[in-house]
């Protein structure tokens, strides 16, 4: 269970309901739908101004209440009630009030659901708030009917009317995660807001009912919704209110719009008559889009309800009417809702139909709808297969699409059948199976010559699965071998081609490729490639617009897969600009929803991401959990070339963070031979600026400069700078090139080379220089959410140990055992002993299990 739900999101209600009360006009009415927060929110003003030492007298209305005169206030008339006027009672309820709330300042009446009121009650309201004997705070809940007394409140200038209205997206985070006490991934804070209509009541039921059955849960330190949605009883009941009044005619016109909403008013008025529509409308139990042409509930909780209160036979009778109303469609998604009401009315639509609508579904990333539309149609076609293989495959079921498209006989299929069979299943091997080897094995086995159209198709696979193998050089060459490869992104496999360009240096191009590609996209941001390559070009601010611009579209339309995407890119450029804190918590939710959807490369790529910013925030042990999980993934996709780069540089960076030197050093070595060889410069330099930061200068020094001559990116060159900049020992070379990754909004890395400015300065005696190094470097460290890596030379010189002894201590801290970690580090144990008793001298410890604590006070990484 949740504890106290927290008033969050409410600061403007809040504030401009207080001015009203406590200064001009001196009453207030919240007004606004069930559930959304007006009573919640009066509670909280009437606690606060009883804490200042106002008198507060709260009543509530009720609708047993209403029909009784002065229901809500008998109370204050005694036990015997007098058989007088209505007037004369109103005079003795006001006096007594006044009497009961004895108070140096105006007492404070609220009124809660005040359109319960009968007349006479809001008379008295009404009277106490012109009067200016008590400060009034009403609530009145929207679209219901309200006593004239009350309406004259707010029309007369006699109270300030505040609407409480539901919460954005923003506002719901900020609840959720005051409630649950953590972060809330994006794709629950969506699909809640969405379910609920932003109403908080409806949220907190939910939220209750979802903790109960443990589908809302705490994955990796992250809140996420995985189980089904069911409602509780009290949301049913809250729900059903709203229909009460209903005649039975109105009851199956919401149930019709629940049924097919959004619904197109013309098509309801084809089943229903068009007055009955309007009177739902103007009660508020239909809400129309902006133009009118269409009407929904008014939010989904609502159809759920009404979907849940009917009978199969009445939901069948119902659609058909809508099916039998419906003009023959004229677009593609007209198509898709009229097949979907056909296949849901028990009847079948036409092949063609079935797999029109089944290719629209998959277009608007909604795989499991496409795989019942297209299972629907006749098994024996060939069309129906690649859907269906394509469906599946979208949903994780890697292993199940290749069966399917294993059973085709290419030999019975036209020429774009064939083409589109092999898009479908070099994108399953590479993508699904994370087997590129198996893609470039079965093109081989082709006869040719190939048709053209079946050509392009097979050049296009053998791109992606060179890419996927860490083949680039090879191909970019097939692509220069296809007309229009390069030039023109509805020709050519552009997001595996962009990749390919930028590995090897050639960015420009990647950019201009990815920006052609965002431009001629049938769909905004569907391109998760496009933020990367803005990221590895040192364009951070773009970078965050095509995050944002993925996550947005994710939640407006639901597409998990664009959430994901945009959550990468976005801790991608947290993480280039030292928020490694937010790098962290947005890869750990990332990789959540990654692994949910049965991402593998994707889950592989943002674990790789977060060991490195667990280990940049100084959480080693997460880190190296990180890393495990992506190492137990590789072993089932060993051909996949650059998700083994990338998880090396990263195990690189982290040997580094926790002290283990050397070991980062013959790593990265190695992945620099193998880049070099594989002719990758940009990876390769990305591999000595590491090696270089961690103290092996001259090796990188070696080498640098002929690769990153073939880099046509700013970053690398900064990088090249850097290495170039320790080598010569020259502290104002380092000045410079901090500025350069200050331009590049690499703020981090630019207080780290500053840093290394200020100890130069130190050692050749200009303390001067060196005091306004180390001013700059606090003040780029005050925009980062991480302080300084060990390595620094103002961290190392801080710490009373030596490497190898730092080493030991944050491998102990760790968990490990002596044995662990001299299996780790190649050291003996009785090594390891001597160490560890170094280490407790040096630090004045006495046991192992305080090494965390002295660990996290020293470094300011964490």
């Amino acid at each position: 269970m949740v504890g106290a739900w927290p008033l969050r999101g409410r600061t403007g209600e809040y504030e401009a309901t207080r001015r009203a009360l406590v200064a001009e006009p001196g009453a207030a009415v919240l007004v606004g739908d069930a559930g959304v927060g007006k009573t919640r929110l009066a509670r909280e003003l009437a606690h606060d101004l009883g804490q200042a030492g106002r008198a507060i007298e709260w009543v509530a209305a009720t609708q047993a209440s209403a029909g009784v005169p002065f229901g809500p206030f008998v109370r204050f008339l005694g036990d015997d009630v007098p058989q007088t006027s209505e007037t004369l009672l109103l005079h003795q309820i006001s006096t007594r009030l006044l009497a009961a709330t004895p108070s140096p300042d105006r007492p404070v009446l609220v009124v809660d659901d005040a359109h319960l009121l009968d007349d006479g009650s809001a008379a008295l309201v009404y009277q106490l708030a012109s009067s200016g004997a008590f400060r009034v705070l009403a609530t009145v809940r929207s679209g219901q009917r309200c006593p004239d007394a009350i309406q004259r409140l707010w029309r007369d200038g006699g109270a300030a009317r505040i609407d409480v209205t539901p919460f954005q997206t923003t506002q719901v985070r900020q609840l959720l995660e005051g409630a649950l006490a953590g972060p809330v991934d994006t794709l629950t804070t969506s699909r809640l807001g969405r379910a609920t209509g932003g109403n908080p009541l409806f949220l907190r039921e939910l939220v209750e009912a979802g903790l109960a059955d443990a589908s809302l849960r705490q994955i990796d330190g992250v809140w996420q919704w995985t189980g089904a949605r069911t409602l509780s009883s009290r949301v049913t009941d809250l729900l059903q209110e709203r229909f009460d009044g209903c005649s039975d005619p109105e009851l199956e016109t919401l149930r019709l719009v629940a049924l097919g909403e959004p619904i197109d008013v013309d098509l309801l008025a084809a089943v229903v008559p068009d007055e009955r529509v309007e009177a739902l409308v103007d009660r508020g139990l239909l809400h129309p889009d902006s133009s009118g042409a269409t009407v929904q509930l008014p939010h989904p909780l609502y159809g759920e309800v009404l979907r849940a209160g009917m009978s199969p036979v009445t939901a069948r009778r119902l659609r058909r009417a809508l099916v039998r109303a419906m003009k023959e469609p004229t677009d593609p998604d007209q198509l898709l809702r009229w097949v979907t009401l056909s296949l849901d009315a028990g009847e079948r639509p036409d092949n063609p139909d079935l797999l029109a609508a089944a290719s629209r579904a998959l277009l608007l990333f909604d795989p499991a709808l496409a795989e019942r539309l297209a299972a629907a149609a006749d098994p024996t076609l060939p069309a129906r297969t690649l859907r269906l293989a394509r469906a599946v495959g979208y949903q994780g079921r890697f292993a199940e699409a290749e069966d399917l498209l294993a059973r085709l006989d290419p030999r019975e299929l036209d020429d774009a059948q064939f083409a589109a069979f092999l898009r479908i299943r070099g994108e399953n091997f590479c993508e699904g199976l994370q087997r590129p080897d198996l893609a470039l094995a079965y093109l081989d086995a082709l006869p040719t010559p190939l048709p053209p159209t079946v050509r392009h198709a097979a050049a296009c696979v053998r791109i992606e699965a060179l890419v996927y193998g860490g083949d680039y050089r090879a191909a970019i060459d097939v692509a220069e071998a296809e007309p229009g490869f390069l030039d023109q992104p509805e020709v050519g496999p552009v997001p595996t081609l962009v990749m390919a360009l930028e590995q090897v240096g050639r960015s420009d191009e990647a950019l201009q490729l990815a920006q052609a590609y965002e431009k001629a996209a049938a769909l905004p941001t569907r391109f998760a490639g496009y933020g990367r390559i803005l990221v590895t070009a040192g364009r951070l601010d773009e970078a965050e617009q095509v995050a944002e611009q993925h996550i947005a579209a994710g939640t407006a339309w639901d597409w998990a897969e664009f959430i994901c995407y945009g959550l990468r890119v976005r801790a991608q450029v947290d993480f280039a600009r030292g928020l490694f804190q937010a790098s962290a918590q947005g890869l750990r939710e990332c990789v959540s929803l990654a692994r949910d959807l049965s991402l593998g490369y994707f889950v592989r790529l943002a674990l790789s991401g977060l060991s490195t910013a667990e280990a940049a925030c100084g959480r080693i042990a997460e880190a190296r959990a990180a890393m495990a999980e992506s190492e137990s993934l590789a072993a089932a996709s060993p051909a996949v070339r650059a998700l083994i780069e990338q998880d090396q540089l990263a195990y690189a960076f982290v040997e580094g963070c926790e002290g283990s030197m050397r070991s980062a050093y013959d790593r990265l070595d190695r992945l620099v031979a193998s880049c070099v060889a594989e002719s990758q410069p940009r990876r390769a330099v990305e591999a000595l600026h590491l090696m270089a930061r961690f103290g092996y200068v001259s090796r990188a020094a070696s080498q640098v400069g002929d690769l990153a001559s073939l880099c046509d990116s700013p970053v690398p060159h900064a990088h090249e700078g850097h290495i170039r900049a320790l080598a010569s020992g020259d502290a104002q070379s380092l000045l410079d090139v901090s500025a350069r990754y200050a331009e590049l909004g690499m703020i981090h890395q630019a207080a780290e080379v500053v840093d290394t400015a200020a100890a130069r300065f130190l050692a050749a005696g200009d303390r001067r220089a060196a005091g306004r190094a180390t001013s700059e470097r606090d003040r780029l460290l005050a925009l980062c959410d991480t302080g300084p890596f060990r390595w620094w030379a103002s961290a190392a010189s801080s710490s009373p140990l030596s490497e190898r002894e730092q080493q030991v201590a944050t491998l102990a801290a760790t968990g490990l055992t002596n044995r662990q970690i001299a299996a780790r580090l190649v050291l003996s144990v009785r090594t390891v002993e001597n160490h560890l008793q170094r280490i407790y001298v040096k630090t004045g410890l006495t046991k192992r299990s305080d090494l965390a604590d002295w660990l996290a006070a020293q470094s300011p990484t964490t």
